[in-house]
This record gives structure tokens, C-alpha cells and sequence, in this order.
């Protein structure tokens, strides 16, 4: 039994050392091989560096000229904002200095429109009262000489004063006219006379009366005529 044992021990070491021996040389033939293999695929380094800085070259380039394009775009839509924000900021200033001279004119006629209601607006009143102060004078003139001693004649001579001052306060003042040149927008000739002066007022029909500056009833007066 032990010659058995030891045979078949002896045989099963053979076999595990030829099957240790053939994979050896079967990977060694492969791992021979492989790297010639491997050496022919793979590039070069100067041809895999010159590949990748012209690659980079092409891509700088590329970027180069994409970021002038977009910088020009952006640059002429912002230089086409700024014109038009410029063009609209003309356009509301003129407007506004526009509407600023309308509405300073509006204030100015509306100022103007006041003072003349404040000046002239009592110009009716004036005119009715004007015929009251003819009245007066008339009744003065036609007192004789010897009545003006008389207390009637000093009231109605009193009540005239205290008229007329009052036309005075409220800027309604009588002209005189006699003695003065014809002027045909304060007076208003009735008849010619004959004279040394043509065209100076001889004689006075009625007074006229300005209201601040503005005549509301012109003189009815006699004037000399030119010699013939």
C-alpha cells in the first residue's frame, strides 16, 4: 500500500508542475507581444503634442473671433440705446420747457385778467354815475350870482366835491380839455369853429373821464378848423 500511495502522489506532483510550466510560457508569449502592438497604435509624442496645440490654436481662434463678434453686437446695441434715450430725453425736455412757457403764460394772462377785473370792473358803474356828475355841474353853471350865496348852492357844490373825490379814489379821473390839442382818442369833436390855433380844443361840450389810463368817455368838444 505504501507503493501505491507514493506513486500516485509522484504523478499527481507531475501534473501540477506541467500545468504550472505551460500557462507561464502561454502569458509570457502574450505579454511579448502585446506591447509591439500597443507601440504601433498609440501616436507619437511630437504628433500627439503638434494634434493638441493645433487644436488649442483652432480653438483660441475660434474663441477669438466669437468674442470680438459678440463684444462688436453688444457694443453697437448699447451705442443704439444710448441714442435713443438721448433723442427721448430732447424730446421731454422740449416738451417740458413747452408746457413751462404755457403754463407761465397762463399765469401771466390769468394775473392780467385779474388786475383789469380789479382796475375795470367797476367801469359800468362809473358810467352811470358819470351822468350824475354832468348833472351837478350843469346845476352849478346855472346858479346866477346871486343865489350862490344860498345854502342849496353850497350843498350841491359840497355833494359835487365829495363826487368827484370818490371817482378820484377809485382811479376815475376827469380831463381837461380845453385849450389843448385835438387828440381823436380821448376826444370826440362835435363842430369846427374858427380860430388863430386850428386844431386846438376852443370849447367843451361835456367832460371825459379816463379809468386808470383808459378813457371810458371821451370829451364832446369844439375845435378850431384850418384857415382856408
Amino acid at each position: 500500500m505504501f507503493t501505491v500511495r507514493s506513486s500516485s502522489l509522484l504523478s499527481a506532483s507531475r501534473r501540477a508542475v506541467r500545468m504550472s510550466v505551460f500557462p507561464t510560457r502561454r502569458w509570457f508569449s502574450n505579454e511579448t507581444s502585446t506591447p509591439a502592438n500597443n507601440d504601433q497604435s498609440k501616436p507619437t509624442p511630437s504628433s500627439s503634442s503638434s494634434s493638441s496645440s493645433s487644436s488649442a490654436n483652432g480653438s483660441a481662434n475660434a474663441n477669438g473671433n466669437g468674442n470680438g463678434n459678440g463684444n462688436g453686437e453688444v457694443m453697437e446695441g448699447l451705442k443704439k440705446q444710448l441714442e435713443e434715450a438721448s433723442a427721448k430725453l430732447k424730446e421731454c425736455e422740449s416738451k417740458y420747457l413747452y408746457a413751462l412757457a404755457e403754463t407761465e403764460n397762463v399765469r401771466t394772462r390769468a394775473r392780467r385778467d385779474v388786475e383789469n377785473a380789479n382796475k375795470y370792473g367797476i367801469s359800468k358803474f362809473a358810467q352811470s354815475l358819470l351822468d350824475v356828475a354832468d348833472n351837478l355841474q350843469r346845476a352849478l353853471t346855472a346858479v346866477s350870482e346871486s343865489d350862490k350865496k344860498s345854502s342849496l348852492f353850497t350843498g350841491v357844490q359840497m355833494t359835487e366835491k365829495v363826487l368827484t373825490k370818490a371817482f378820484e379814489v377809485n382811479g376815475l379821473v376827469k380831463m381837461s380839455a380845453m385849450g389843448e390839442s385835438f387828440n381823436p382818442e380821448v376826444h370826440q369833436a362835435m363842430f369846427e369853429m374858427p380860430g388863430d390855433k386850428p386844431g386846438t380844443i376852443a370849447a367843451v361840450l361835456r367832460d371825459g373821464y379816463v379809468l386808470h389810463g383808459r378813457t371810458i368817455r371821451p370829451a364832446q368838444v369844439g375845435v378850431i378848423k384850418a384857415k382856408d
